[in-house]
């Protein structure tokens, strides 16, 4: 089960992703084209293209304002990874299809939905940076 918020400030539909250790914007709502030397590689271990960061609001419902700084990659989905969530101490409730907001007690739930919150049927994998300490330790304890 996965869990999407909408910003009310963008209209950007972001998947709430705790195995994502950053936060994402498509490229595709930017239309970057300089790449960037720091690509990002994805669960499978594919590559993702990225174009730099970009600062804006993130305004989920009944929450306050986040201003946040996003790496722009070549994603499908609008992402708030962990690095958002533990910034801003933000809890992923699942059961109930939402996040909970632990300095203010806020809880943001989906708009106009009821019931299950999940994305469409396809796989998705999330996108976790791997530098050379975590490569490192990623082999040692391959099978």
């Amino acid at each position: 089960q996965r869990l999407f918020l909408r910003c009310e400030n963008s209209n950007i539909h972001f998947l709430i992703d705790t195995g994502s250790d950053v936060s994402i914007l498509p490229n595709s709502l930017l239309q970057r084209r300089n790449r960037t030397n720091h690509p990002l590689m994805a669960a499978n271990g594919n590559t993702i293209t990225t174009y730099g960061k970009r600062t804006t609001a993130v305004h989920l419902p009944n929450l306050p304002t986040y201003e946040w700084t996003f790496t722009v990659a070549d994603v499908k989905t609008a992402i708030l990874g962990a690095d958002f969530l533990n910034h801003h101490g933000l809890l992923v409730d699942l059961k109930n299809n939402r996040l909970i907001d632990t300095t203010d007690t806020a809880i943001a739930t989906p708009r106009g939905t009821t019931g299950n919150t999940t994305a469409p049927k396809e796989p998705y994998c999330s996108v976790v940076t791997i530098d050379s300490r975590s490569k490192q330790l990623l082999d040692t304890n391959k099978p």
